[in-house]
């Protein structure tokens, strides 16, 4: 074709680098911005208009530039970065937290409770300073203050300022763990510091583990091991203090299992029948739980009780915070073939509290829980213990053997035990007492306990009708509580204090009289004690008591003395002087009472709590009157207000 040629010769001078061959570019001027009127013609000058077209010279560096300045920029950020990092934590540079040491000096092991002191050594071996340090103790959880040892103490910061290069600073830290024995806890200690010409905060970790020693309470629970289903089952829960301070807030919560139906408790719960809120606890005191509930549930099934004490929930009292001890109490449902039961005054719990000198009354129970009879029933109940009074032991319809001690009942004593039917029951009665409290053997007994020990034989015929024996036993252990004893009397003309006003009660006239006590205790120390007594209304508290300095509280609105007396040892009374004291009291007889021996004190008692047995020791003593019999000075007569007119 003819134009070939210069289409050719177009693309070379096109493509050319040549300037002289290059095709001359012309650069579009820009427009000016302004209206224009367009008339309805131009489609027609359209037509003869050339358009100019504008060719730009391709420059293949121009973007290539921008984008390796741009990624030199980041290459040299990025090892900058790195280089920092290195420098600051290789310990190339001045700076590094390998050279930086963290010892803590403590104990490996702390009583829970009890205050710990930890010494924080911190040694810069670097050759810059580490400005505005600051320590940071993270604790584990249940940990306390150590100002007051009720305060939560999560985490702790202490500020340090500037550790120069090759300087020791020591800071020394205190606070309370809580935890359950041998429970492994961890204190974490972070330095946070930065150093000069930085905003960067830098931080060395260090954990310090530790162990809780001991626990600042012991808890027992005593209770069956094993029950017959639906039969009552009792615990007595006893938490006592180990540690040397007071312990705050300290709770109890029990969990149940399945089948356990609650029926009372003393103390009262404070919440939900499973929780008791025992305050603050001293060292070596002791609170004591009584629970009592039913269990029932498919025979040779175990119930396990749970019992968690800790201190409270600062959040909750009701609830836990830390947890010192859990007690797991597995009982053991069983149906004998031959059930036996023993209650003692009533009670089925494995340990009994008798009072020296007073009936324990007790019964047997038997079952036979097989669907064939059973014939030849003995049943035998022996008692032992050197405080056991001998001629006290009584059995109903038995026979008592004193050479062992044992009571038994057979056929021979009781027609009953000649066969029982299948799930057929049978009861009998007896009764026995330790020794009472004399002079004799109050200096030989302390502390002593009596033994019971049940044992029920029956015969049964097997598979192959031959004679099968079958048993079933019984123990108990009764512990001898201390016999607290209070006497009492009313004087004028003897005593500690000088009496006042005419022998004879007069009407509208005063007349003091001299309350004299003494008290005695026997076999166990018995402390807490306390001694209350009523003032009618026509009596008046004068506030003299013997000796002066004693702990007496008189209320005048419920009218009631207090007297805390403390701690009674063993033996008072006995081998001991008697605990006196007395106070003294005024009488303002009225006319309405001519005639009258008026009541002068009413409602005495004592009350402590017994060291050894646990339980609660009482006594009560006769309300005093005018009648004077106590007194050398008295003449018959002159108790009647108005001598008798």
């Amino acid at each position: 074709m003819p134009n070939d040629g210069k289409i050719e010769e177009l693309k070379k001078r096109l493509y050319s680098n040549a300037e002289e061959n290059a095709i001359a570019v012309q650069r579009r001027a820009k427009l000016p911005k302004h209206s224009v009127m367009v008339g309805s013609d131009w489609r027609e000058d359209a037509e003869n208009v050339n358009p100019v077209v504008e060719v730009r010279k391709y420059d293949p560096n121009r973007g290539s530039i921008a984008k390796k300045i741009f990624t030199l920029a980041l290459i040299c950020l990025l090892f900058a970065g790195l280089f920092a990092g290195y420098m600051v934590f290789s310990g190339a540079n001045s700076v590094s937290n390998s050279n930086i040491d963290i010892k803590m000096l403590g104990p490996i092991a702390t009583p829970a409770g009890e205050e710990l002191s930890v010494d924080i050594d911190i040694t810069n071996r670097n050759k810059t300073d580490l400005i505005l340090a600051d320590l940071v103790i993270l604790y584990p959880e249940g940990t306390r203050s150590a100002r007051d040892h009720i305060t939560p103490l999560p985490n702790d910061r202490v500020p340090i300022g500037t550790i120069k290069p090759g300087q020791t600073v020591r800071q020394t830290v205190k606070s309370v763990l809580f935890g359950e024995e041998n429970l492994k806890k961890g204190i974490r200690v972070s330095l946070e510091y930065r150093i000069e010409g930085s905003s960067n905060i830098f931080v060395k970790d260090k954990d310090y583990p530790i162990f809780i020693g001991s626990s600042p309470i012991a808890v027992d629970v005593d209770s069956f091991k094993e029950i017959i289903p639906g039969q009552y089952a009792e615990f007595k829960i006893t938490v006592k203090s180990n540690s040397t301070n007071v312990i705050k807030g300290l709770v109890l919560k029990a969990e149940y299992p399945y089948g356990f139906e609650y029926i009372s408790a003393f103390p009262v719960p404070s919440s939900e029948n499973t929780t008791w809120v025992l305050g603050d606890v001293k060292p070596g005191e002791e609170r004591i739980i009584t629970l009592k509930g039913s269990l029932i549930g498919g025979d040779s099934q175990e119930r396990v009780f749970r019992f968690y004490t800790g201190t409270e929930n600062p959040e909750d009292k009701n609830d836990i915070g830390t947890i010192f001890v859990t007690n797991a109490v597995p009982i053991a449902l069983k149906r004998p073939f031959l059930g036996a039961d023993v209650s003692l005054d009533g009670k089925t719990a494995s340990t009994h509290i008798a009072r020296a000198g007073v009936n324990v009354k007790g019964e047997i129970t038997w079952q036979n829980n097989l669907p064939v009879p059973l014939t030849d029933v003995v049943v035998e109940a022996r008692f032992g213990g050197e405080m056991l009074d001998k001629l006290s032991i009584e059995g109903e319809r038995g026979f008592y053997r004193s050479i062992d001690n044992t009571i038994m009942w057979d056929r021979t004593t009781l027609a009953d035990l000649k066969e029982i039917p299948a799930g057929a029951v049978g009861r009998v009665q007896f009764s026995f007492a330790p020794l009472p409290p004399t002079l004799k053997n109050n200096s030989e007994f302390r502390r002593q306990t009596l033994t019971f020990d049940l044992t029920v034989k029956a015969k049964r015929l097997d598979e192959d009708n031959v004679p099968q024996e079958i048993s079933s036993t019984v123990t108990k252990t009764i512990k001898v509580s201390s016999d607290l004893g209070i006497k009492s009397k009313l004087v004028r003309s003897v005593g500690p204090f000088e009496n006042t006003g005419p022998s004879t009660p007069v009407p509208d006239q005063r007349t003091t009289y001299t309350v004299m006590v003494s008290l005695n205790n026997s076999y166990n120390n018995v402390k807490d004690v306390v001694y209350r007594a009523t003032l009618p209304p026509y009596v008046e508290w004068l506030g003299i008591t013997h000796p002066g300095n004693a702990g007496v509280k008189y209320n005048e609105d419920t009218r009631e003395l207090t007297w805390t007396v403390g701690d009674l040892a063993a033996g008072t009374g006995f081998s001991a002087s008697a605990k006196e004291f007395a106070y003294q009291v005024s009488f303002l007889p009225s006319l309405g009472q001519v005639g009258q021996t008026p009541q002068i004190i009413t409602k005495q008692s004592i009350r402590g709590r017994d060291t050894f047995t646990g339980g609660i020791v009482e006594q009560t003593v006769d309300d005093l009157d005018t009648k004077l019999e106590s007194d050398p000075g008295y003449k018959f007569g002159e108790e009647k207000v108005g001598g008798g007119r």
